[in-house]
């Protein structure tokens, strides 16, 4: 598996505040703490929880929880934050 340095390329996704996904939202949708149940995008960081799905890091967390190598493999919204895929770099 190759090594991915996360405060590198994920930086500007995992401090931003659009992300952040607040108590309620993280209990009742994304259903943390409940297995498999549990939405395989959330992220801790140093803002608190943090939704990955609309970053880069969405492929490999699918293929992650498709072959279930993640406790967490539900997909249980659309996301929160910018999709990546629409901005222009």
């Amino acid at each position: 598996m190759k090594f991915i340095d996360l405060k590198e390329e994920f930086d500007e996704y995992l401090n931003d505040k659009n992300r952040k996904i607040d108590k309620d939202h993280l209990e009742t949708v994304c259903k943390i703490y409940k297995q498999q149940n549990t939405c395989r995008y959330i992220f801790l960081s140093s803002i608190g929880h943090v939704c990955m799905k609309n970053s880069p890091m969405k492929k490999e967390l699918d293929r992650l929880a498709n072959n279930k190598k993640m406790s967490g493999i539900s997909d249980n919204c659309r996301g929160l934050g910018e999709n990546f895929e629409k901005k222009d770099f």
